[in-house]
């Protein structure tokens, strides 16, 4: 069986949409088997929160929906942190209700997250 701990010490990670729900919870985890952890999210109030509920991890704003901030966000990240080791995006969002019920603009805004976003 693998020593968890040992295999993700010193490991990097980045979590994209990581200041609440799963990525959070992954940051979490991560952080509990010593590995070195970026969350990024677009809510600058989110990610200080995250913070200080998980002292170890480094928090960055970023909106993934913007691909010119992304580009630069993620580059200057990596100048300061290093290639990560694992990228984990769990940045998204969902409008519930049927397609012909919602407006145009919240299912473009979906779309922007939930698929460009990854891209």
């Amino acid at each position: 069986m693998k020593n968890y701990k040992t295999y993700f010490k010193d490991k990097l990670a980045f979590i994209i949409g990581g200041s609440e729900g799963i990525g959070k919870s992954t940051a979490s985890l991560l952080i509990d088997l010593n590995c070195r952890v970026v969350i990024f999210s677009r809510n600058q109030k989110k990610l200080e929160l995250a913070k200080s509920s998980i002292q170890k991890i480094e928090t960055i704003q970023l909106d993934v929906t913007d691909y010119i901030q992304t580009e630069n966000v993620l580059n200057a990240a990596i100048k300061k942190y290093g290639v990560p080791d694992y990228l984990i995006n769990s940045a998204g969002m969902a409008r519930p209700g049927y397609i012909h019920e919602l407006d145009i603009n919240q299912i473009e805004a979906m779309m922007r997250l939930n698929y460009m976003g990854i891209v």
